[in-house]
């Protein structure tokens, strides 16, 4: 018998103020927890310099929230085209309204869509992203096999998480234990084969490659 458990990364449900301010941004509490995420610049600063590095071209953001990552990177990476992904139709409108003059330029696209679904064509990207949202998914593998399905040969995922030796309080809370992130480890492992995870100033990040066909 196929077990079809639903398996997040970190258990137990959220308060209903974290829910609908930060997991699932709805209403009031969603739109001021889109802009206390917003607040976190120097984290998503030094994650859109990442990928920067990365030289993408296509790029699919995983849990997009208000859009700030995806604007720095339209802004450092002119070439490049990046669809987002958010089941919340408050952080849809924030990145919208972030990022408007990428949009305008055809080079940004908003989608509604959660990590275990992607509303993509196999091999679409080259570079998928997921920052800060991994321990929300409600089924870790189901959502790594998903981008793994959207990323071409020799596409790259990065996906991040609030450091344990993260500067601000909050962010060190909020950090994954050593046994959830050994499961992403393990679990990014039996989608892509080697991980690579490494510690940042405010965020712990793990990277992976789709081997060449």
């Amino acid at each position: 018998m196929t077990d079809n458990t639903a398996r997040p990364l970190r258990q137990g449900r959220p308060p209903t103020l974290l829910r609908d301010a930060f997991f699932l941004p709805r209403g009031l509490l969603g739109r001021i927890g889109g802009r206390l995420m917003a607040r976190s610049a120097a984290q998503q600063q030094e994650l859109a310099a990442l990928l920067v590095t990365l030289s993408p071209r296509e790029v699919c953001e995983i849990g997009s929230g208000p859009g700030l990552v995806a604007r720095l990177l339209a802004e450092r990476c002119p070439d490049c085209r990046i669809d987002l992904v958010d089941p919340s139709a408050v952080m849809r409108a924030q990145s919208g309204r972030r990022c408007r003059v990428a949009i305008g330029e055809g080079r940004v696209t908003i989608h509604a869509g959660v990590a275990e679904v992607l509303p993509f064509a196999d091999a679409s990207f080259d570079l998928v992203a997921a920052v800060n949202n991994v321990a929300m998914w409600s089924d870790l593998e189901t959502g790594l096999r998903e981008a793994r399905r959207v990323l071409r040969a020799g596409g790259r995922i990065v996906i991040s998480w609030h450091a344990a030796i993260a500067p601000t309080k909050m962010q060190r809370r909020l950090a994954l234990s050593e046994v959830e992130a050994d499961t992403l480890t393990n679990a990014m492992g039996e989608v892509f084969g080697a991980v690579q995870r490494r510690s940042l100033t405010y965020s712990d990040v793990w990277e992976a490659t789709v081997a060449l066909t």
